[in-house]
């Protein structure tokens, strides 16, 4: 067995260190494609999230609200006072190991041909890791916020939710077309 086999095996092996401890489940079948695949496998993942976060020192941040469905619930947010408060939309993101260089050129061509424009290989050694990422965002300060404005923040982050998702299903079927074109 190969050297990238064996990583691949005892990574894939170990246990969740993400704070949610799961995969998202609306990119779960794209993570199980990507993970069949003899040539890649995930290190980490998020299918793009709305969150109300309370900001402080490095490691002391803290999520008060994280959402990976669009929302309408805007007392939950209006719930939330306090200083430093951050509202943010964050695009989905998957960091994945690729075998050789020409398969992680292989899987940026998908992902940017899925609407994943920022995509790039961010790492060589000691592995090959690409960087599946949009370019969409949403991130203002949350204090003293009017009902109006919290309107227009749910309203994009909901649209760029769903962008995302659009551009998940996309690379999906992108790549698994790939899969049966080689079998």
């Amino acid at each position: 067995m190969g050297d990238f086999d064996k990583e691949k095996r005892d990574f894939l092996n170990k246990k969740d260190k993400s704070r949610k401890q799961s995969i998202d489940e609306d990119i779960k079948e794209l993570i199980e494609l990507i993970n069949s695949s003899g040539n890649y496998y995930t290190t980490s993942s998020c299918s793009g999230r709305i969150m109300l976060m309370k900001v402080g020192k490095k490691n002391e941040s803290e999520w008060l609200i994280k959402l990976h469905d669009t929302t309408n619930d805007f007392g939950e947010f209006q719930e939330k006072p306090g200083e430093n408060l951050y509202f943010k939309y964050e695009p989905p993101i998957i960091h994945i190991c690729c075998k050789t260089i020409n398969d992680a050129q292989r899987l940026l061509t998908c992902a940017k041909d899925s609407g994943f424009k920022k995509s790039s290989i961010i790492n060589i050694e000691p592995r090959i890791v690409i960087e599946i990422l949009s370019s969409e965002r949403v991130e203002a300060p949350f204090w003293d916020v009017s009902k109006d404005y919290l309107s227009c923040l749910i309203t994009e982050a909901n649209k760029k939710l769903l962008l995302g998702k659009e551009k998940l299903d996309r690379l999906h079927e992108k790549l698994k077309n790939e899969t049966k074109n080689k079998n």
